[in-house]
Order: C-alpha cells, then sequence, then structure tokens
C-alpha cells in the first residue's frame, strides 16, 4: 500500500512538472519575434486593462473609481456594443476590485427564483471562480496578505492587485425588471477607490508600458516568470528601451495573427491558472479574448431555469 502512494506521488510530482514546463515558451532570438509573441501572450492581460480603464472612464457615460459597483438597469439588445454576445435576459453589475489597500468585500441578496452569478477574473483573465446564487459576504485578498480579514462567508486569495467582477441577474420577463432593480439595491462593494488615472498608463502607450503596469503588481507563477524573463530584452519588467516601431510592428502583426486564427475555436478557450492543459495555450487564450471577452467558461455559460 505504501509503495502504490509513493509511485502515485511521484506520478503526480511529474504530471504537475510536464504540465509546467508545457506553459514554458520557447524564447526567439530576434528582438522582433520577441515581441510578436509576447503581445500574444499578454493579449489577455492587455485587453483585460483596456477594458477596466475604459470601462472606469466612458463606457457608461460617467467616471468612477475601483470598488465601486454599476449596474445596468435595462436589458440589452442587438445596438449594444460594450463587450461580445451579451445576454437579454440578464441584467449586468460589474466592477473593477482593486485589493492593493487592503480586503475588498463584496455583500450579495439572496436570489431565489432565477439565476445569479458573480464572475471574477483578475488581471490576467485567469478566471477566479464563479459563485453561482450564493448570497453573503465574499471577502477578495492579495494572495500573501497577513493581515486581519473581515468577517466572510467565501474568501478568494488573488494574484494580482487589480480583478474584474461581473454580476449577472437574470430577468424573468419585462414586468420583472423592477424585481431586479431590488436586488442589485442590496449589492454592496467595500473597499478603497482609486482611480483610473492613478492606475494605468495612457491607452496609446506602447503594449509593454500598458503590461509592465499590471505584470508589477502580479503574482507570477514559474512558468509565467519564464516566460517573462525571455520579453527582458524588449523591456517587459526590465529598465530596457527599444525601437516603439517593434513593439507596434507587434501589435500589427498579433492583430493579423488573431483575426485569420480567429475561425479556430476549438484552440480557444478561458481557464484559471492552474488549469492550462494544452501545450501553448497562450496562442488559445489570446484568440478566446480576442473573440469573447469577459465571456465565461462554457460549464457557466449554460444554464437551466432555476
Amino acid at each position: 500500500m505504501k509503495k502504490r502512494i509513493i509511485i502515485l506521488m511521484i506520478l503526480l510530482f511529474v504530471n504537475t512538472a510536464m504540465a509546467a514546463n508545457d506553459q514554458i515558451q520557447d524564447c526567439p532570438e530576434s528582438l522582433q519575434a520577441k515581441a510578436d509573441q509576447a503581445y500574444i501572450e499578454y493579449f489577455p492581460l492587455l485587453e483585460q486593462a483596456r477594458w477596466m480603464q475604459t470601462d472606469m472612464t466612458v463606457v457608461w457615460g460617467e467616471v468612477r473609481g475601483t470598488n465601486q459597483l454599476h449596474h445596468s438597469r435595462e436589458l440589452i439588445d442587438h445596438n449594444f456594443k460594450g463587450v461580445v454576445g451579451p445576454n437579454n435576459d440578464t441584467l449586468y453589475t460589474k466592477a473593477t476590485v482593486d485589493v492593493s489597500q487592503g480586503p475588498v468585500v463584496l455583500t450579495m441578496p439572496e436570489v431565489k427564483g432565477r439565476y445569479g452569478s458573480v464572475l471574477q477574473l483578475d488581471s490576467m483573465h485567469y478566471e477566479v471562480g464563479v459563485d453561482v446564487n450564493k448570497a453573503g459576504r465574499t471577502v477578495w485578498v492579495r494572495k500573501g496578505y497577513t493581515g486581519s480579514i473581515p468577517k466572510h462567508d467565501r474568501l478568494y486569495r488573488i494574484n494580482s492587485d487589480l480583478m474584474y467582477i461581473l454580476i449577472r441577474t437574470e430577468v424573468v420577463d419585462n414586468n420583472d425588471v423592477a424585481e431586479v432593480h431590488k436586488l442589485q439595491d442590496q449589492m454592496k462593494l467595500k473597499g478603497k477607490v482609486r482611480q483610473a488615472k492613478d492606475i494605468f498608463p495612457p491607452l496609446d502607450a506602447d503594449f509593454v508600458s500598458r503590461a509592465n503596469s499590471l505584470l508589477k503588481d502580479t503574482t507570477l507563477s514559474e512558468a509565467n516568470q519564464k516566460n517573462a524573463d525571455c520579453y527582458a530584452s524588449i523591456g517587459i519588467l526590465s529598465d530596457t528601451k527599444i525601437d516603439r516601431k517593434i513593439l507596434d510592428k507587434a501589435v500589427e502583426n498579433g492583430q493579423a495573427w488573431m483575426k485569420a486564427n480567429e475561425s479556430n475555436l476549438d484552440t480557444a478557450y478561458f481557464n484559471n491558472e492552474e488549469n492550462t492543459p494544452k501545450k501553448d495555450h497562450q496562442k488559445g487564450r489570446a484568440i478566446a479574448n480576442y473573440l469573447w471577452h469577459l465571456a465565461f467558461q462554457a460549464k457557466h455559460a449554460d444554464y437551466p431555469n432555476i
């Protein structure tokens, strides 16, 4: 029995190591090739940052900070351009959560007779979690946080200072909208507020500067750190400066590559950071964000009537 347990432990260790190695990309030699590869790898990070920054400033026509809920009060129709494929039987509530200043607390009301969920995506667009029809207090803290933690029903330790939450509340019919408004009014988010201008570089900054603004406040896995080390020569997490033309060309090349491969839906997927089962998964995550940024994993996107 002991021998069997030891063998199983060895196999688990080997499989884990192999999975981590699958996440490490080959390091190209030329600066342009490195920049091209880095743009694809960090596209989920860049797209998440672009969305959080614009969402805090212009998307809904008002300026607001982190740790502030914003509710959509009307059902979305075909004219809405904010996200790809929104539900038209759902009212959305959203916020950029910022744990850099300490714990953040979300209080959710009890949701009965309808679907309600909280999707949580960190700065790299890894899924932190999805809570379905769960009332009570959710607390988020930065991984490694050692201070006091408020009373909670659910606790998440996240790998980045920033994350995005998207709350979906089902609307049964047009006469039900007012009832969902009452539920939205009971949702509370408590945490220290920062403004977008104090967090993000300008939207027209080069992609390396924008990536670094979030990577410096993100705990990278061992594999992701090795990939970042490869890109130090183009300025990722380093003081190296290279010709802006190389970085702009990488954006052009990356956008062209994603457009050319957008029909490869079988390779596009979302995941949490521990679940990256496919070699070269960075390309799959890039395509997924290119097509369906802020989308659920498939297992959460199809739900029965409750």
